[in-house]
């Protein structure tokens, strides 16, 4: 991805994750997390990993909530979607690679 794409994809989530957070809809918890995210952005932290510990917690919050047959709030279901298929598409790519490499080299 070239810089440019990365920096206009990393402001995007970002201004989905301010819009969540003034959503009325997003409960307390979750907001708790977004707003989380948006203060180690804001200091200029890692984006990526910022955007990982994100998804680990969302997905921790909605294991909690699945015990008591709960869910995340709709905007943020969408968005824990859409960053952890994200991640995981980089992470398995990777696994991936590493196990191209032992083929080869194997």
């Amino acid at each position: 991805m070239k810089k440019a794409d990365r920096i206009r994809a990393e402001e995007t989530l970002t201004s989905e994750v301010y819009d969540l957070i003034l959503n009325e809809e997003t409960a307390n918890e979750e907001r708790a997390l977004l707003i989380e995210f948006k203060n180690k952005v804001a200091k200029n932290e890692d984006f990526e990993r910022a955007e990982i510990d994100l998804a680990s917690q969302l997905r921790r919050l909605a294991m909690v909530r699945l015990k008591h047959k709960e869910k995340l709030s709709s905007g943020v279901g969408k968005l824990y979607m859409e960053i952890s298929t994200t991640g995981m598409f980089k992470k398995n790519l990777g696994w991936g690679l590493i196990a191209m490499s032992f083929m080869y080299h194997g």
